[in-house]
């Protein structure tokens, strides 16, 4: 079997598979560019609700992040847990 053979189907198969990829690509971005606008669009007509809402949700993933690292500090990692005792480590080992 000759190499050109070889080469042109393949040739053909990277052109099929680059315009798909640019089609996709262009959907993504328009998509992405209708997303912008309406969200754009949104704040301008509704700016206090907008302001509202984002700062409800700053207080709520700040309150919940704190409850969390609160929780992690106030608790000391324990030599009986799973993972020591499967490693043949702390008390399980003795």
């Amino acid at each position: 079997m000759k190499l050109e053979e070889w080469t042109e189907p393949v040739a053909g198969m990277g052109r099929a598979v680059r315009r798909g990829a640019s089609h996709a690509w262009e959907v993504t971005r328009d998509r992405a560019e209708d997303a912008l606008y309406d969200g754009e669009r949104m704040v301008r007509r509704n700016p206090v609700s907008s302001l509202l809402g984002s700062w409800g949700f700053g207080v709520v993933l700040g309150l919940a992040l704190g409850l969390v690292l609160r929780q992690k500090e106030s608790r000391p990692p324990s030599l009986s847990s799973k993972w020591f005792k499967a490693m043949g480590c702390g008390k399980a080992a003795e």
